[in-house]
C-alpha cells in the first residue's frame, strides 16, 4: 500500500492484484486470490502461481478480476458467459478453456484469431502461496522483470507504455505516438509527467 498508493510507484500483479483483494475484502466483497500461468513460447503454461488474479462473487455468481496484467481486461468478466470486453486500446478479452483449465483469451479488434493471455483455477489461495514465484519475478536473471524496464498505464482513450526508452501511446489498436528518448533525464521526466512517477 506504501508503494503503490503512498510512493505511486506502481506495482507487478502479486503487489496489485494482493493490494486490490485486500480493499475489496476490507468494504465486503467475497473475493479470493487464485492462480494464473502465463503462456510461455512454444505453447507451454508458466509454473502455478507466475500471475495472480481474483475471482469476485457477485450476486451468486462469480467473475474474473485482474487489475495486475499490464495491458490486460479493464472490466470483470462473468465466469459463466461468453460476453466481450473491449478496451480502448483496441484489444477484445473472453473467457474460454485450455489444456482443461479456465482461460483469459485475447485479441485484436480486427482480428480473427484469439490467443491465450493466461490459464488460471478458481481455488482459493493465501497471499504466502505466490511467494517463491514473486521472489523469482524479483530477483532471477530469467524474470522478464529483471530484464528490462517496462512502465505502462491505462488511460480512458487507451495506453501508454514506456519499455526500455521506447515510449509508446495505442488507442483504438494504433499507435497514435511514438518517441525513443534521448537519454536518462528524458527517461526521468517522460515517467513523472506521463506515469506520475518521480525516481
Amino acid at each position: 500500500e506504501e508503494k503503490i498508493v503512498a510512493r505511486r510507484r506502481g506495482g507487478f500483479c502479486y503487489e496489485c492484484n494482493g493490494l486490490f483483494h485486500d480493499l475489496l475484502r476490507d468494504i465486503g466483497f467475497d473475493v479470493r486470490m487464485c492462480s494464473a500461468r502465463m503462456l510461455f513460447e512454444g505453447g507451454q503454461l508458466s509454473p502455478s502461481f507466475e500471475h495472480m488474479v481474483l475471482i469476485v462473487r457477485l450476486r451468486g455468481r462469480d467473475c474474473l478480476v485482474d487489475v495486475g496484467n499490464g495491458e490486460s481486461l479493464r472490466a470483470p468478466l462473468w465466469l459463466d458467459s461468453r460476453e466481450l470486453s473491449q478496451t480502448p486500446e483496441g484489444k477484445v478479452y473472453r473467457l474460454g478453456r485450455y489444456k482443461g483449465l479456465r482461460a483469459l483469451q485475447v485479441r485484436a479488434a480486427d482480428a480473427a484469431s484469439w490467443q491465450l493471455q493466461y490459464a488460471f483455477t478458481i481455488e482459493s489461495c493465501e497471499l504466502s502461496d505466490f511467494a517463491a514465484r514473486c521472489r523469482y519475478q524479483q530477483t532471477s536473471d530469467d524474470s522478464a522483470f529483471t530484464r528490462r524496464k517496462l512502465v505502462t498505464l491505462a488511460r480512458h482513450d487507451g495506453r501508454a507504455t514506456l519499455l526500455g526508452r521506447n515510449l509508446k501511446v495505442v488507442r483504438a489498436g494504433a499507435v497514435i505516438e511514438e518517441e525513443d528518448l534521448p537519454d536518462d533525464s528524458a527517461y526521468r521526466n517522460c515517467l513523472r509527467d506521463r506515469f506520475g512517477i518521480r525516481i
